[in-house]
């Protein structure tokens, strides 16, 4: 189980991932959307986007010429919910 988790939980490591998630928590967004919210450029976006394709965090779906991407299973959805509710750690 631990050995599944970890690729996952690495990939949440990264601030800007796991921003990324804790937005995509029951909600489906472009690269553009999530670049609003962000701030961050498309590049990146899709540079992160695609870290979290390759764990299986997030999936894609074509809508016209564009993805939306939505977090890969309802359970990442209740995750990514929580942890966007629970205060910051102390510093």
């Amino acid at each position: 189980m631990a050995a599944r988790w970890a690729p996952l939980l690495h990939a949440l490591a990264h601030p800007e991932r796991l921003l990324i998630v804790l937005w995509l928590a029951n909600n489906r967004c472009s690269v553009r959307d999530i670049e609003r919210v962000t701030g961050m450029r498309q590049s990146l976006v899709s540079y992160h986007l695609g870290a979290l394709r390759e764990t299986g965090l997030v999936r894609a779906t074509a809508v016209g010429r564009a993805n939306v991407y939505e977090l890969a299973d309802s359970d990442l959805d209740r995750v990514a919910a929580l942890l966007g509710t629970l205060p910051p750690p102390n510093d």
